[in-house]
């Protein structure tokens, strides 16, 4: 079972009315629970008052009181529908357990790669979808953002409705740019493009180096959820992390070597980029974020937060083109909702998620700063876009979330991403070169892939 609730946060029937404790993660999933009231009532068979449980991480913080208000407030408009709220503590690693102990509920949220994993769990939504007239999110028409293609693993369906996203965007300190006497990423004109590219961002990183000992100038980041160090060096140079369709390793592939050649340089050859190990020592030495404490130039993870603390001006800028290409790539990352097949109201969980994706909810969610909303209408709207800081982050912002991708949703991409994480370490170290190791990243890939055949 998840954590222990108050009463509060269970069955929202109708009214305020909620269930008793003695209901809380009982319920058989998809089972409907009568509402408190009358004996009468909650006998009659005619009711059409159902009970969906609902399993989120949104249980403490701003996020909880986010939640409360968003059940509160559909509790009054849609009192036919209650919902048992069941925040999971630990998620992460709390939801892979409690779908093997069939502890499914109605509606669970699911991040993207999670979601390949245990995909078999999520009924197909493509019915709800057409039955609304609602296009499927990204698709021409509909408010909500892209989803990853593989979600449904078949063309045509869509097994999840969007909830919260995650772009990691580049960031960097004004305050070193100039000092360093560089150009600005928004300075330069690429075939008109003001955006900087690979050498542009290599002539930043190693001016600002130069200033001293303790200030350096870049971040090559390989983290467990997000590989922007990967992504926008080799992606956007034509590259890819994995052969999709053909389930097999793609990085022995000229695009995807050059994009690496040319960040590993900046670690192993001109010294003026740091590896993610390096990076989280200097962050415990500093009791910091680096890029926060004034002390890096430019940050693949710029989050809006650290800004906000720092005494440094700092501001989001958008992601390094390759000059090959003239495009640039970052990584995006999302929970969605799913309903299960073992719920018996599939209809009315599609509605509740729908609900909590719409502008209202999602607006509150952006402005709150807990997540980036998936309603693309908020990120046009000028009350968040007045969080962001100033014009050059608001443009990056936007081109972000027009080319953001997301890892490829693959069986087995969870273990992948473990295992890929430990071999690039050794490339990250100057300890193996980017030729030889590509051979066994795609000898691992195809091995793990065919695993999950």
């Amino acid at each position: 079972m998840t954590g222990k609730s108050s009463r509060r946060d269970f069955l929202k029937v109708s009214g305020g009315l909620v269930a008793g404790t003695a209901l809380a993660g009982c319920v058989p999933a998809g089972t409907a629970s009568p509402p408190a009231g009358s004996q009468e009532e909650a006998a009659d068979p005619s009711s059409e008052r159902v009970a969906l449980r609902f399993l989120n991480k949104w249980g403490s913080g701003v996020r909880r009181e986010l939640m409360n208000g968003f059940l509160d407030k559909w509790a009054e408009e849609r009192p036919e529908i209650g919902i048992i709220f069941e925040p999971v503590a630990d998620f992460d690693r709390r939801m892979p357990i409690l779908v093997a102990a069939g502890e499914w509920g109605d509606i669970m949220l699911f991040f993207d790669l999670q979601l390949s994993a245990f995909h078999e769990i999520a009924a197909d939504l493509t019915p709800y979808f057409e039955a609304q007239g609602v296009p499927f999110p990204g698709e021409e028409g509909s408010d909500l953002v892209r989803i990853p293609q593989h979600v449904g693993y078949e063309p045509g369906k869509v097994k999840a409705v969007p909830f919260q996203l995650n772009i990691v965007m580049t960031g960097i300190n004004k305050d070193l740019f100039k000092e360093a006497g560089v150009p600005m990423p928004w300075e330069h004109d690429h075939n008109g493009d003001k955006w900087w590219d690979w050498h542009d961002y290599r002539e930043a990183a190693c001016a600002i180096n130069d200033l001293g000992e303790d200030i350096f100038g870049a971040s090559f980041s390989f983290g467990n959820i997000e590989q922007d160090g990967l992504v926008n060096w080799s992606v956007a140079n034509g590259g890819q992390l994995i052969d999709v369709e053909n389930k097999k390793g793609s990085w022995n592939t000229p695009e995807f070597i050059e994009g690496q050649q040319f960040a590993v340089g900046m670690i192993c050859q001109d010294g003026c980029m740091i590896n993610v190990d390096d990076l989280q020592g200097k962050g415990q030495a500093l009791g910091t974020n680096p890029w926060a404490a004034g002390v890096q130039g430019i940050t693949s993870r710029g989050d809006l937060a650290w800004a906000a603390r720092s005494e440094a001006d700092l501001t989001q800028v958008a992601w390094v083109r390759s000059p090959n290409t003239g495009k640039s790539a970052g990584l995006g990352s999302m929970h969605f909702h799913i309903v299960t097949k073992q719920s018996q109201h599939p209809e009315q969980a599609f509605e509740f998620m729908m609900y909590l994706a719409n502008f209202e909810n999602q607006k509150n969610i952006a402005l709150a700063g807990t997540a980036e909303p998936i309603n693309a209408l908020v990120w046009k709207d000028a009350d968040y876009q007045a969080t962001w800081g100033g014009p050059e982050a608001i443009e990056a912002r936007l081109d972000a979330l027009d080319s953001f991708i997301f890892t490829p949703q693959l069986p087995g991409v969870l273990e992948w991403f473990g295992e890929i994480k430990i071999l690039w370490g050794d490339v990250l170290r100057c300890e193996k070169t980017v030729e030889e190791q590509v051979v066994v990243v795609d000898q691992k890939t195809d091995e793990i892939l065919a695993a999950h055949t």
